[in-house]
């Protein structure tokens, strides 16, 4: 097709899959891709869909959802983009080299910094120390240096926090902290048993 546009954007393939019945919510309309595999001919390689959540007059919301083969499974509904609001999220990088992000397997919110380039990275780290000494000072014990993942361009904020049982009063320290790498250190403010430990340390920074 041509027409005189110039700075929209034309779509001159549609897809229309109407129903002789009700519509109601999840009711959708998708294509389907096939190739060939070793053992199939053809072989369903993906989908998407685009369904409604919503089907009501004025009210309409709809998903996306994108559909791959795991392990040799059937089609699986692994994606899915949708939205509470009517502005664009956009995604964009500036990798010079290919990079993976890997999502845990959690729930929850995404933490945005609000300052471009920045990276957090979070571990947990558990340890057996000694006994504490007299509750008159302060006693330390130091724990194996941590080597963050992925390093910094500049020395990151490092945030830790202690969770110490067997009733003994601690808290917790660093040093010695740089753009790969810092100590954390457990400090005992009276005398107990040998604890187990768990140091929870997060650090933001640029990349």
């Amino acid at each position: 097709m041509q027409d005189a546009r110039t700075a929209t954007t034309a779509r001159p393939f549609g897809i229309t899959a109407d129903t002789s019945g009700a519509p109601a919510a999840s009711i959708g309309v998708g294509q389907l891709f096939q190739a060939e595999s070793a053992d199939e001919v053809p072989a369903d390689f993906g989908a998407l869909d685009f369904v409604a959540s919503d089907i009501g007059a004025g009210t309409e919301d709809t998903f996306l959802d994108v559909f791959l083969r795991v392990a040799g499974a059937a089609l699986l509904s692994i994606y899915r983009f949708q939205t509470t609001g009517t502005s664009r999220g956009i995604f964009t990088h500036a990798n010079t080299a290919d990079r993976t992000y890997t999502l845990p397997n959690v729930g929850g919110g995404v933490l945005i910094s609000t300052a471009t380039a920045e990276f957090l990275q979070h571990l947990r780290t558990g340890a057996t120390i000694g006994a504490y000494g007299a509750g008159a000072t302060f006693d330390a014990q130091a724990w194996t240096a941590v080597t963050f993942a992925v390093a910094f361009s500049a020395t990151p904020t490092v945030v830790c926090t202690l969770l110490s049982t067997n009733s003994v009063t601690a808290g917790t320290a660093m040093s010695a902290v740089s753009s790969t790498a810092f100590t954390p250190h457990s400090i005992g403010v009276a005398a107990g048993n040998p604890a187990n430990e768990e140091i929870h340390w997060h650090a933001i920074g640029a990349v």
